[in-house]
């Protein structure tokens, strides 16, 4: 099988390539611009760049490109590897004859849901369980959002990833310092969130027109191992999330319990694959395959098996490892789940190289 991986995330995109090497297909990838480092792995067999897949330009002629393309490769599926080339190949599914798409939703509920304002809207008119939220739309808005929400508060950008610009303030005066001070991530429009004591808990799904078909619960341990779980209340909101936007795709949830209470909330969605993803395929479910499965008609669920208990990160399996007595074993799949990016060090190397030439 010859797959053509979208993408706009090289680091991200990187995390989908690993996860195809188990079902050995030739991987082609289509990326936004030349630096993408995923174009550097072993494993991907061929690259080009069209800025168009992830949405930019003019639609039509990037649709036309991508026909053309997957007739002269044989391409037999396409898989949108970031929210941006999702919402792109939503639009050039029906124009893609004889090519399975990966399931995906269009760029507007694609921005509802990745867009922090909207989503947590949307979840406090229907009654689902996330925190108290409030939009900080100008400076002006911070100490009436504060007297809304009650300290200890968060504040974080409309949109974001890996916790870049989210901070948690205890006072007004911090608050209102924050947001006139101009620095990264601090101009708004904001959102302030109500802290919830507790600990995060996260579940990944997918799913198809508005249905899970396949979920997994994971939470990061203290020893900074992730473990995977079967979790019905984490379960069950997401099966009301996704029903109430009639989600087709990967998703991934961050939620919390709340410690006094025991009740889960969800804080934020990212309607896309997510960088933990090949922990899951080393735990038994491999997204990818699932997604692929759903674009043949076939039950996305069958075959999987999630393997319950921990996966050591590599910084955790270093750790554990100067203290073997304290740890909760290791699997064979752990193991070849820690050395496959060593086994494909290129891109890796490249990206270093990168972040190296900037903080020099």
């Amino acid at each position: 099988m010859t797959v053509l991986l979208l993408g706009s995330s090289g680091p991200l995109n990187l995390k989908v390539v690993y996860c195809l090497v188990p079902l050995r297909v030739r991987v082609h990838l289509a990326a936004t611009c030349e630096t993408n480092l995923a174009r550097r792995s072993r494993h991907v067999d061929a690259f080009v760049v069209h800025p168009g897949v992830s949405g930019a330009g003019d639609t039509g002629e990037t649709i036309a490109w991508l026909r053309d393309y997957c007739a002269r490769h044989g391409i037999e599926v396409v898989i949108p590897g970031d929210i941006g080339t999702a919402g792109f190949l939503a639009a050039a599914a029906a124009s893609l004859e004889g090519v399975l798409v990966y399931p995906c939703s269009g760029t507007d509920l694609l921005d509802r849901l990745h867009d922090k304002w909207l989503f947590a809207s949307t979840l406090m008119k229907a009654g689902l369980a996330t925190p108290r939220t409030a939009l900080i739309a100008t400076p002006d808005d911070a100490a009436p959002a504060a007297a809304e929400i009650g300290f200890p508060l968060i504040v974080k950008p409309l949109s974001g990833e890996s916790s870049h610009g989210v901070l948690r303030f205890d006072a007004l005066d911090p608050l209102i310092e924050h947001v006139r001070s101009g620095r990264p991530y601090s101009t708004p429009p904001l959102i302030a969130q109500q802290y919830l004591h507790g600990r995060d808990i996260d579940i990944s799904v997918l799913a198809e027109h508005g249905q899970v078909r396949l979920a997994v619960t994971q939470q990061l341990e203290r020893n900074g191992a992730l473990r995977f779980f079967p979790d019905a209340p984490t379960r069950r909101l997401a099966d009301a999330i996704i029903a109430e936007y009639g989600y087709h795709g990967v998703a991934h949830f961050d939620m919390r319990v709340d410690e006094r209470t025991g009740r889960v909330s969800v804080l934020e969605c990212n309607p896309r694959f997510w960088y933990s993803m090949p922990a899951a395929m080393w735990q038994g479910v491999n997204f990818v395959e699932a997604g692929i499965r759903a674009a043949r008609g076939e039950d996305p669920a069958r075959g999987m098996h999630l393997v319950p208990g921990q996966y050591y990160l590599p910084k955790a399996l270093l750790d554990a490892l100067r203290r073997p007595w304290k740890m909760d074993g290791v699997s064979l799949r752990n193991l070849r789940g820690v050395v496959q990016p060593l086994l494909d060090p290129a891109p890796h190397f490249s990206d270093w190289m990168h972040k190296a030439r900037g903080r020099g």
